[in-house]
């Protein structure tokens, strides 16, 4: 009945990154949720391996995961420049590197390779915050 109202209903589970459910899922849910009352939205968070298995899986209709995605229908949200951060006092060449455990390890890892560059890691870590506090520490 819902349906053939126009109405969108049911469950729909998401699968994100951590790291962009608050930069780019967030407001856009609120905008879906607004727009979509009757639709119980579950979300699941977890590296990019996680996300691409429950999609594949079934676990979850709709996931975000970085790029490329072989197998997966894809439309782009974002584009995102990959930057590196470090305290404002320190200079960048021969500093330690925080390498995140997080989505977008494989682009990162990728780009040092193609770049011939050796990354010095001293730490690892997933959560944006953590990487942030680390690097200012």
């Amino acid at each position: 009945m819902a349906a053939a109202a126009g109405e969108v209903t049911g469950p729909l589970r998401l699968a994100s990154l951590p790291s962009v459910t608050g930069t780019l899922i967030a407001h856009r849910l609120r905008t879906f949720t607004d727009r979509h009352p009757q639709v119980q939205v579950r979300l699941f968070e977890g590296a990019d391996d996680d996300v691409r298995g429950w999609l594949r899986g079934g676990a979850a209709e709709v996931g975000v995961v970085t790029l490329p995605a072989p197998g997966l229908h894809t439309i782009p949200l974002s584009a995102h420049e990959m930057v590196t951060v470090v305290p404002a006092s320190h200079r960048l060449a021969g500093q330690p590197f925080i390498l995140t455990t997080a989505g977008c390890r494989p682009l990162i890892t990728d780009a040092a390779r193609q770049a011939g560059v050796q990354l010095d890691v001293a730490y690892e870590a997933g959560g944006q915050s953590a990487i942030l506090d680390l690097a200012e520490q």
